[in-house]
């Protein structure tokens, strides 16, 4: 409720977590959204597992994303 009210009185737009959840490393990820006028309508919830992400090494570049 803390989140949401930050998000009602325009004080935080988005919140972060990240946290091990079944033997996942998962991001999860809050947005505030607003009309065009900036009021708030409500709030969108992200999850990734970003365990693969985590363990990455070295450097993967764009010539290189077929391989």
């Amino acid at each position: 409720m803390e989140i949401i009210e930050a998000f009602k009185t325009g004080q935080k737009d988005v919140a972060e977590f990240w946290l091990t959840l079944g033997g996942k490393f998962v991001h999860i990820r809050y947005f505030a959204i607003r009309d065009s006028k900036g009021k708030y309508s409500g709030t969108l919830e992200v999850m990734q597992d970003v365990t693969s992400i985590r363990a990455l090494e070295g450097e993967r570049r764009l010539v290189n994303w077929g391989e």
